[in-house]
């Protein structure tokens, strides 16, 4: 129940209607940053190198924080609700004015640019793209080529799908026992393991498993944490060991082939993410998490989380730009071989990418967050 001491109910900030985790901000951050790490391609070797094969996995942490969070969120409205039940109006307004002014706008922005330049017009992809369909059409054809700067934005479709099922799951499942919930969830990932391993038996080709619901066990983790299904579990598990669960779970994807080249380890990787991200998630909220407090929920490190959906939206566009126009720049500063050629170009992606998102949030954003404020029946955090 709320208010009771959980391993997951670390809340910095709560009043009679609202919570706010303030980790979780730092942890979109992270995730951003993996994910942006795995788009910047400008000839880093090392660490970085795995890094950036290997950053892609910044979505599927992307995936556990916003299907936990949203699922909290539910659960505090429906127990707060006589009847047990959430508002799915006021849900949708929330979650139409988040996503789509930004979503809408940026797409609208890259098919302009790309009739700008003389480009044709796929109204295929402009199809896919305005009704949340992107990830289901990608899995057919492969990436978006038809429009600049928009292939990374099939994760919205398929985080869009995922939020038209859960005010409607939410109150059903709140009704279940936690010991049913989890016999459930670990069914529903064994059948989402079932349909990857007969996508490669039928020699699906990549991206096919990668951007379809089949790949959903982050969803599944994530929802099941925020119904509490793992609180008793946790509860018990020393935060080192949840840590050290991450780093195993997380590390054994990295000896796995990578994403691209499909083949059976697709059929396990994506339930090592959930797991690694979902302990890792339950580690940064628990009470006993000072560490975490300090790196990821100090202020300036919140406000990047808080600008994280404008980050993931912007930084293709940042990167190609970066790439196009002053990468040549920078190699005949410090010379194109030179060894801070890659990391001057990384961190101009970087600071631009974050000045562009911060100038979308507080100049456009804000606007549709203070009027998603007006729906909200329990606060997060702050605008």
């Amino acid at each position: 129940m709320i208010g009771q001491r959980t391993a997951i109910t670390q809340i910095t900030a709560q009043d009679q209607r609202g919570i706010y985790y303030r980790n979780i901000d730092g942890l979109r951050f992270i995730a951003f940053l993996l994910v942006f790490s795995s788009h910047i391609d400008i000839g880093f070797t090392g660490w970085f190198s795995a890094l950036h094969k290997n950053g892609y996995i910044g979505v599927e942490l992307f995936f556990v924080i916003s299907s936990f969070l949203l699922t909290k969120l539910l659960v505090i409205e429906a127990e707060r609700s006589s009847a047990g039940s959430v508002a799915v109006r006021n849900y949708f307004l929330r979650r139409v004015l988040r996503i789509w002014p930004l979503y809408f706008g940026f797409v609208a922005a890259m098919v302009m640019r790309r009739v700008w330049i003389g480009g044709g017009i796929d109204l295929t992809r402009i199809i896919s793209l305005a009704t949340f369909t992107e990830n289901l059409w990608t899995a057919i054809v492969g990436y978006d080529s038809a429009f600049p700067d928009v292939a990374h934005l099939w994760t919205i479709s398929l985080e869009e799908q995922y939020y038209l099922l859960l005010p409607f799951m939410i109150p059903i499942l709140l009704k279940v026992s936690k010991r049913v919930l989890l016999l459930g969830g670990v069914a529903v990932v064994g059948v989402l393991m079932i349909n990857r391993a007969v996508a490669v038996i039928l020699g699906m080709p990549h991206p096919f498993t990668y951007v379809l619901p089949i790949s959903g066990d982050a969803f599944v983790l994530g929802t099941m944490l925020g119904l509490g299904v793992f609180d008793h579990i946790l509860s018990h598990v020393p935060n080192w060991a949840k840590y050290a669960i991450t780093v195993v779970a997380l590390g054994w994807t990295f000896f796995l082939p990578y994403v691209g080249t499909g083949g059976y380890a697709d059929v396990i990787r994506y339930t090592l993410y959930a797991i690694g991200f979902t302990t890792l998630l339950a580690a940064v909220l628990s009470n006993r998490a000072k560490v975490a407090r300090v790196i990821l929920g100090n202020r300036p490190v919140r406000y990047l989380g808080k600008i994280s959906y404008g980050l993931y939206v912007f930084h293709l566009l940042v990167i190609s730009m970066v790439q196009a126009h002053i990468s040549a720049h920078v190699g005949n500063w410090v010379g194109a071989t030179s060894h801070l050629f890659a990391p001057i170009c990384w961190i101009a992606a970087l600071v631009l990418t974050i000045v562009v998102s911060a100038a979308s949030y507080e100049v456009f954003e804000r606007r549709f967050l203070r009027l998603k404020e007006r729906f909200a029946t329990v606060r997060s955090r702050p605008i």
